[in-house]
């Protein structure tokens, strides 16, 4: 664990030097969960215990290092929103391809994410409609 946070802040610390946030709009952060986005204008990111905590003055969000797979930075608004794949969202999803093919109906978010190849796709569910990236 020592190690994960020492080549973290090491990604970080490098980020920082080629990156400036200010030149995207939004942070997304891949986690075993799914996917948390935060606008990246003024952007702040420390590691506190075991979590990485990325804040912008309005929303914070508090992720488990062990969770984390990866972090990119995107300016695409509303293309990387929050996905709570936890297993209290069954809602039954819809999973479409950008031409309009189905691909399936699965019972919950979680089921119909974690079958996907890397890709983009539109998921719905009951009205709600969005458009993920899976990379």
């Amino acid at each position: 664990m020592k190690l994960k946070k020492i080549f973290i802040a090491f990604v970080m610390a490098t980020l920082s030097g080629f990156v400036y946030a200010d030149d995207y709009s939004h942070i997304t952060f891949v986690t075993s969960d799914g996917l948390q986005s935060i606008e990246s204008s003024n952007l702040v990111m420390s590691i506190s215990g075991n979590n990485l905590v990325a804040t912008n003055g309005t929303t914070t969000l508090t992720l488990s290092l062990s969770q984390l797979q990866k972090m990119y930075f995107s300016d695409s608004e509303g293309v990387y929103t929050s996905l709570q794949l936890t297993e209290e969202n069954q809602t039954i999803t819809e999973v479409f391809t950008l031409d309009g093919r189905n691909i399936g109906t699965f019972q919950s978010l979680r089921e119909a994410v974690i079958g996907l190849n890397k890709g983009s796709y539109i998921l719905r569910q009951g009205q709600n409609t969005q458009k993920i990236i899976l990379q």
